[in-house]
């Protein structure tokens, strides 16, 4: 499930900010304005269709693998702002990796591969590396929020699901709703594809009384995803990510897609 994870988030940027006061910046906080329509658990159809949807479904059904050799991230919590340097890889469907630097060293490396996710963080005060099997994800009690899955998802070159969906024209753009669940509640799952770029300009997820839980926004460069704003609403959490040095459909090693042998580690399906 892509959604699922609002902690597995959250307990990353807790625990990359805990006591972690080098690579600071005086930035605003960003804000997202995307806002999804009204809407309830009777409006889904079987199959939705729309035309700017399959134009960006056949797009985005080409790219095989995403990669970016250099990213900058910047965390807003509470008053501490926090400027890290990374890399992302992403294999279609299942495998991605992400790893944060700062003057120190590493960070933070969250990934998935076929068989688990993971994640770590070198400022935890629970030390070790988290991790479980996607099988085992109800199992985790993990709240709703992000997962490796869900980062990538936010590049927008995935297809887009019609699934028992509804689909709604909000003007400038087009509202994708989808019902899903987490281990921890239901929600609506909403994109948002831009009339105008014929892309995917971001998500929602939101509540069933449509209030936003998150929100991930996407600025394009051309046709390459260029930076993410995340909003997790309910902490009042910030992060964006910009992306350089960019390579679509070059392979990817098979070793970013080994679990990393940060010890000790502890399933949470446990």
């Amino acid at each position: 499930n892509k959604l699922s994870y609002t902690l597995f988030a959250i307990i990353i940027i807790n625990a990359i900010v805990g006591g972690f006061f080098a690579s600071m910046f005086l930035e605003q906080k960003p804000t997202t304005v995307l806002k999804g329509p009204i809407i309830n658990s009777e409006q889904f159809d079987d199959v939705a269709r729309h035309p700017l949807i399959d134009e960006v479904n056949n797009i985005n059904r080409r790219i095989r693998s995403f990669s970016s050799n250099k990213i900058e991230a910047k965390i807003w919590t509470g008053k501490i702002r926090v400027k890290l340097k990374g890399k992302v890889k992403y294999q279609k469907s299942r495998y991605s990796r992400m790893v944060l630097n700062s003057i120190f060293g590493a960070e933070a490396d969250m990934g998935s591969n076929e068989d688990v996710f993971w994640y770590w963080s070198k400022r935890d005060k629970n030390k070790g590396l988290k991790y479980a099997k996607h099988d085992d994800y109800f199992d985790t009690r993990l709240k709703t929020g992000l997962h490796p899955d869900f980062m990538m998802m936010c590049l927008g070159i995935d297809e887009i699901k019609t699934r028992n969906a509804k689909i709604v024209d909000q003007g400038t753009s087009i509202a994708v709703i989808r019902e899903e669940y987490s281990s921890s509640e239901k929600f609506f799952h909403i994109t948002f594809v831009d009339k105008r770029t014929r892309k995917i300009n971001g998500f929602v997820v939101a509540d069933l009384n449509n209030q936003p839980i998150i929100t991930c926004e996407i600025i394009w460069s051309g046709d390459l995803p260029a930076k993410n704003t995340i909003n997790w609403h309910r902490e009042n959490k910030y992060l964006t990510l910009e992306y350089y040095e960019i390579d679509i459909n070059k392979r990817i090693s098979s070793e970013w897609w080994i679990m990393p042998e940060y010890q000790p580690r502890i399933n949470l399906a446990k």
